[in-house]
């Protein structure tokens, strides 16, 4: 097998249904679709009998046993997927009898009937005796931790925990006095400024993942040295209001080897290529920015419930080659159901995943690193539920940062971007959401401002103001006006400019836009639209840039309906004419991203068009030299690009959900 781009097949075989049957459909699909990897699962999904013991797991493993060396006969590993580390939900599954540990706590004081405590010694050492088990029974190639190592998300948990009486007890212990959990909690999600529960939480919960991490991976560790401990992770943000220290959960299970992470890829089920790509931007290529930048990546590709009904190939073929742009170096596939049904054929997977391996390949072999990524900055810290303020202290989702809104509108502009957790980045253009600047604070804010160019949403300009920083940006006052008081229905530009082809083009400020700032500047601010109400009165600035050094666009981030062709091009503008910049930019198109590296770029179509040809406002461009990498050209043919003055004109077909590299 060619493991230059592994294809990890995630599988089922229950020993109770049809497993012989279903060995030999495994091996043949694994022929067939250019399988590197399987990973076994134990007792997944519908077959889930909650936590799972050594005695429960013993038929699995010898159904993975003498899988092994078929499978290592056709050069391929074993590996194995334990479905539960502290169990993702309860649905209904209670203890064995006789075992026992202390279950999960929400923030109401409801206790969950099998999900275990991270804090707890019985359930850490129920945890890596059973995953030690599993590994001294078959020693696998990489045995996986779920999604479900986390504090959130465990149904029918009230968001999640832990506030049980041993967590209770460490929180009192580090706090330094006895402390309900009423209390706790309120002053964990007390608006404004927070409290200095806040950091108790975040502290407890960063060190008891990471020590448990560090328990489970020498655990393996002790008795399959070679086996790869590697991590299934959720959505950074959620994360962050848990306290994850990604370092060391990652190296804690790694131990000896190079960190694995499966980044969520956040589609499940079949959704529009162009609402997927935006969650890609700002979920997938987010974890890859937190995460060790050493860490092996291989994202998750799943169409739960894994049927032709539930996602498309064409989608899973888009997900598989995108995600090069986060340095996959192969994709895990949950494709076949949980419930041990086997593989149908009849769906066309095998043929997909053979037909989409040599690109995938290809394009992990250029190795086109998100770490040299270039264009828009977009900044986010691991430390930002540390220092947002709340508005409303009614849930734990109060502490997920927005960071990453421009992530999801810049490449569905055509504007490359490139994550980075750098504060102290100089010479470039940072794009700013959400409560970012409060995580900075007042000396690293004005460093940032002082260094580059910044691009705010409204929030951003927000609490900028509300630090007292607002001169930075030219603010002299602001105020929310709500986004249904019709105070604010459309935006008119009015700098005599063209954009979209119009003059004095009109979008849409009304509620798709979200709550609208409105800003009073100092002088030295270039209006380019103004926001009006329903009669044609103007109501406020829109899209503004002070100085040439800050552009804002202010609405507050929540919303993607506010893309929009004029607004696409009055940002296009801002950064090419106000700040100066040169990167290339798709023109006159919906959905194209590009991303540029220093001797590349991936442009990639995520719109449900196919287009006939793409033009790129690209200023310095060597059109002669340009070369194009596809499906059809794996080792690069000539580009045949035409420059018009400062446009690139491609005049080839980019399909929808189509990838292309140019190297440059």
């Amino acid at each position: 097998m060619d493991t230059a781009y592994r294809y990890m097949l995630r599988f089922v075989v229950d020993p109770r249904h049809e497993a012989q049957a279903n060995l030999t459909r495994l091996y043949e699909f694994c022929r067939r679709a250019r399988v590197d990897d399987v990973m076994f699962f134990i007792a997944p999904e519908e077959l889930s009998i909650g936590q799972v013991y050594a005695e429960d797991a013993a038929p699995w493993l010898e159904i993975v046993a003498q899988a092994k060396p078929v499978l290592a006969s056709m050069g391929i590993t074993t590996s194995l997927n334990p479905w539960a580390t502290l169990l993702h939900c309860d649905r209904g599954r209670t203890l064995p009898e006789g075992k026992s540990f202390t279950r999960m706590v929400d923030p109401n004081g409801q206790e969950a009937l099998s999900i275990g405590c991270p804090l707890d010694e019985a359930f850490q050492e129920h945890l890596c005796s059973f995953f030690a088990s599993c590994c001294q029974a078959v020693h696998p190639d990489t045995i996986w931790v779920e999604d479900d190592f986390r504090l959130h998300n465990h149904d029918p948990l009230a968001w999640g925990g832990c506030f049980c009486e041993k967590h209770m007890a460490e929180y009192a212990r580090r706090i330094g006095h006895p402390v309900t959990r009423e209390d706790f909690v309120r002053g964990v999600l007390q608006p404004g400024e927070p409290h200095p529960y806040r950091k108790v939480w975040l502290d407890t919960g960063r060190d008891v993942m990471a020590a448990l991490a560090q328990r489970l991976g020498k655990a393996v560790a002790a008795v399959s040295p070679e086996t790869r401990v590697a991590l299934m992770s959720s959505a950074p943000q959620v994360h962050c209001a848990e306290g994850r220290d990604w370092e060391k959960v990652l190296r804690g299970l790694a131990q000896a080897h190079t960190p694995i992470d499966r980044i969520h890829l956040p589609a499940y089920s079949e959704t529009a290529s162009s609402s997927y790509f935006a969650a890609f931007n700002q979920v997938s290529r987010y974890t890859r920015a937190v995460i060790p930048e050493d860490a092996l990546v291989y994202p998750e590709l799943e169409n739960y419930p894994c049927n032709p009904f539930s996602k498309s190939n064409r989608l899973s073929r888009f997900q598989i080659e995108t995600a090069a742009l986060i340095d996959a170096q192969g994709i895990t596939m949950d494709i076949f159901d949980f419930m041990g049904n086997g593989i149908n054929f009849q769906y066309g997977l095998d043929t997909m995943l053979a037909e989409a391996k040599p690109f995938a390949a290809a394009l992990a072999g250029l190795q086109l690193r998100q770490a040299q990524q270039q264009g828009v900055r977009i900044l986010v810290s691991t430390q930002s539920s540390y220092a947002l303020h709340t508005s409303q202290g009614a849930g734990f989702p109060e502490l997920y940062p927005h960071e990453v809104w421009w992530a999801g509108i810049l490449p569905a502009y055509g504007i490359p971007t490139a994550y980075t957790t750098d504060d102290a980045i100089e010479g470039q253009v940072v794009a700013l959401s959400g409560q970012i600047l409060r995580t900075l604070g007042a000396e690293k804010t004005r460093r940032l401002f002082a260094a580059n160019q910044i691009i705010l949403d409204g929030e951003a300009a927000s609490v900028l103001a509300d630090m007292g920083l607002g001169m930075l940006a030219g603010i002299q006052g602001c105020a929310w006006r709500g986004a249904l008081t019709g105070q604010q229905t459309y935006e008119q530009v009015d700098n005599g400019r063209i954009y979209d082809h119009f003059a004095s083009a009109r979008l849409t400020a009304q509620a798709s836009a979200g709550n609208f700032l409105d800003i009073q500047y100092a002088s030295g601010a270039e209006i380019f639209s103004h926001v009006r109400d329903y009669h044609g009165q103007i109501s406020g600035n829109g899209f503004a840039v002070w100085q040439n050094r800050v552009m804002i666009l202010p609405y507050d981030g929540r919303t993607t309906h506010i893309l929009f062709p004029a607004r696409r091009d009055m940002l296009q503008d801002g950064i090419r004419r106000c700040f100066g910049s040169a990167m290339p930019m798709v023109e006159d198109a919906a959905h194209v991203a590009l991303y540029q590296y220093a001797h590349a770029l991936v442009i990639v179509n995520a719109g449900s068009d196919d287009l006939p040809s793409l033009r790129l406002s690209w200023p310095g461009a060597d059109t002669g030299a340009l070369r194009l990498v596809d499906r059809e050209h794996l080792q690069g043919v000539p580009a045949n690009a035409v420059a018009l003055g400062e446009t690139v004109v491609l005049d080839r077909p980019l399909p929808s959900c189509g990838v292309w590299v140019i190297l440059y």
